[in-house]
């Protein structure tokens, strides 16, 4: 049962994990788009 419970906290962690690691993903991409934005408008002049 004790084996059962960890394993089912480990996946719990790791589904949730992963879920902030997407969302993060997600932030930095679109951070990394508005910094080309932005030079290509300031190289344009």
């Amino acid at each position: 049962m004790t084996q059962q419970m960890t394993e089912a906290v480990r996946e719990a962690v790791q589904i949730q994990t992963d879920r902030v690691q997407d969302s993060l993903q997600r932030e930095n991409d679109e951070f990394l788009r508005n910094i080309d934005e932005n030079m290509k408008k300031i190289i344009k002049g």
